[in-house]
């Protein structure tokens, strides 16, 4: 009859309390997401969508078009940029001065510039992409006083039908 060998377990030692930072724990899990937010794709190199939530409506002719506020400095100065594309019921809606300018910097499709003041359009214009940061891209403004200015896909305002002395309602919504 063969002795059996008695094994014994594998246990690392012991130092401190095992149990020590487990009360904590929950911070890290709690913290994670939002240090993570900061490394998406395509935020590395600052180039990354700043998308915010569609909070008012363009409503002209029976169609709708939704549209993301942008009344911070962070939101204007990105507006659509970085963004690889933009549906045609959607854009942006600023809450701008008349001195207000736009770049086609980092775009890369074309968009249209609605200017309204007091719901009416007094002033529209294209803008063309300009991704090159070394080169100086075009300023798009209009010296006709403006209130509010709408960025919608280029041909938009034509398949709208949306022109100079055109007057469109904006809703705002609420959820």
């Amino acid at each position: 009859m063969q002795e059996q060998k008695k094994v014994k377990p594998i246990v690392p030692p012991q130092s401190g309390s095992p149990n020590k930072y487990r009360p904590y724990l929950w911070v890290f899990f709690l913290a994670f997401p939002f240090m993570m937010n900061g490394l998406k794709s395509g935020d590395l190199d600052g180039k990354a969508p700043y998308i915010l939530p569609v909070t008012a409506q363009l409503n002209f002719n029976g169609r709708a078009i939704k549209l993301e506020v942008a009344r911070t400095k962070k939101a204007l100065s990105h507006g659509l940029t970085y963004r690889d594309t933009l549906e045609n019921d959607r854009g942006m809606l600023y809450k701008v001065t008349s001195d207000t300018y736009f770049t086609g910097r980092g775009m890369k499709f074309p968009t249209a510039l609605v200017f309204l003041r007091a719901g009416k359009v007094v002033d529209l214009q294209q803008v063309q992409p300009c991704e090159d940061r070394e080169s100086k891209c075009l300023e798009y403004r209009t010296n006709i006083s403006n209130d509010e200015v709408i960025e919608i896909k280029s041909a938009v305002p034509r398949t709208l039908g949306i022109t100079v002395g055109s007057t469109v309602n904006i809703d705002y919504l609420s959820y």
